[in-house]
């Protein structure tokens, strides 16, 4: 009998933490000789990969049906030498349903990959960037990019109805990547999403360009006092704005040494 189908990160995320939990049999065992000299010590990264496919393509036993990409039989870590030697050389993804003419990949198959991956050693260890542009069905490889190394987010036209699986990926970010510097979003993004952002306390660079139906004082005062922020941009031409007692300036949203830009032409409640 075939596995459910799960098309959110969260059910992939969250059989991953059941099959983990005090189970790290496979990921602590000793990967043998072969496995370590595939990972080497001196990486040399690849161009900007721009599709997840390529990292499937990595796995052994893959095969195509009904236009869908399984796996035959279960994967282990010692099996697994050149997707590891691949996935570390990654260090900037794109992720976008411009290639949908590509097969598809079977939620089986993303399971399978998910419960054997150590979250504290993750297969795209040195990704440093990633953009989601326009990503829908794509969405389901996020849980493999939640990473320590991360650095870089942009989301660009996130679709209403992934709403959760965004959400749930941005709050996975807050422990598995809290070095992450720079976020630029842009276009509709859920309010959740928005409410993480100060949780990121190294954060260096953040632009929120039309990403907000409203903002208020709360969130502006919670983002001054990230203390490496540099540099702030919020445009939000149709946002209502509810300020705390006035409408606050760029001095007052903003520590000393911030560049800060408020693009905003919307109606305030005062």
């Amino acid at each position: 009998m075939s596995s459910p189908v799960l098309s959110e990160f969260s059910d992939i995320a969250a059989l991953s933490a059941d099959r983990n939990d005090g189970q790290d049999l496979l990921l602590s065992d000793p990967l043998g000789d072969n496995f370590k000299n595939a990972v080497s010590d001196t990486i040399e990264m690849l161009p900007p990969l721009d599709c997840f496919v390529p990292i499937i393509k990595k796995l052994p036993g893959l095969f195509l049906d009904n236009n869908q990409y399984f796996v035959n039989g279960p994967l282990l870590m010692t099996e697994l030498p050149e997707l590891v030697s691949y996935t570390r050389r990654i260090s900037e993804l794109v992720l976008t349903d411009a290639h949908s003419t590509e097969p598809e990949v079977a939620s089986e198959t993303l399971v399978q990959l998910a419960l054997i991956q150590d979250p504290k050693n993750p297969f795209l260890s040195s990704l440093h960037c990633l953009r989601l542009i326009d990503a829908d069905k794509s969405l389901s490889y996020l849980f493999f990019c939640i990473t320590p190394s991360l650095r870089t987010l942009e989301i660009v036209g996130a679709p209403l109805n992934r709403k959760i699986t965004i959400s749930n990926f941005i709050k996975g970010l807050v422990l598995g990547a809290p070095q992450l510097a720079n976020i630029i979003l842009r276009d509709s993004i859920p309010e959740n999403v928005l409410k993480c952002i100060p949780n990121f306390k190294h954060l260096r660079q953040l632009h929120l360009i039309d990403t907000a139906k409203t903002l208020d004082f709360a969130f502006l005062q919670e983002l001054s006092v990230l203390s490496d922020l540099e540099d702030l941009l919020i445009k939000a031409g149709t946002a209502e704005y509810t300020a705390f007692s006035a409408t606050p300036t760029a001095e007052d949203a903003a520590e000393p040494g911030l560049n800060f830009t408020m693009l905003v032409d919307a109606t305030y409640f005062l």
